[in-house]
Order: structure tokens, then C-alpha cells, then sequence
């Protein structure tokens, strides 16, 4: 059987993370993901109100570029840490109650 390879050759594998198909987390339900993509499309809008670059942007996260176009596409869940470090590139705050 022949193995499936991307672009540049390299064989698709999903050993490292199962749960994931084609960079998307699989076990999103379909309101996640209409609010993952919302949220994406804000903050997108942010970006370029502010007219920043996508690797500006990246850079100032602390995230690979890559990382940056898959949050704004709404493909994949973000991490709070990186919500918060958003709030703080973009000047506003997202506030997270504590669990006790």
C-alpha cells in the first residue's frame, strides 16, 4: 500500500497526535467550531484594523506563523494562555473565572 504524502513529499502521520485530522482537533462539536471560527474571524479583523502582519503578530504570540493562520481560520481550539497573550498584542482582556 502506498503512503499518502504531503506537498513537500513528506508522509502524513498522525502517531505523534491521534486526535487529530489534517490539523484540526476531530472530537470539536459543531458549536466549538462555529465559535472557534467567529472568534478566528475576530481576531483576525484585529489584526488588520491594527494593520499588523501575520508574522508580526506570530512573533509577538510567541507561535509559529503557521500556528497564527489555523487560529484565525477557526481549525483549531485556543489555548487560554494564548487568548490572554492575544489581549495583551491586540489591548484588550479576556477574563477567565477560576474553577474552585
Amino acid at each position: 500500500m502506498k503512503k499518502k504524502k504531503n506537498r513537500r513529499g513528506w508522509p502524513l502521520t498522525t502517531k505523534a497526535h491521534p486526535e487529530r485530522i489534517n490539523g484540526s482537533l476531530s472530537k470539536m462539536t459543531q458549536k466549538e467550531f462555529t465559535f472557534y471560527r467567529k472568534l478566528g474571524q475576530n481576531l483576525r479583523k484585529c489584526r488588520v484594523k491594527r494593520k499588523l502582519s501575520q508574522i508580526q503578530v506570530a512573533k509577538r504570540l510567541k507561535i509559529h506563523r503557521m500556528t497564527l493562520i489555523r487560529y484565525e481560520g477557526g481549525k483549531v481550539q485556543i489555548p487560554a494562555y494564548v487568548l490572554e497573550r492575544f489581549g495583551e498584542v491586540y489591548g484588550f482582556m479576556f477574563s477567565f473565572g477560576h474553577l474552585h
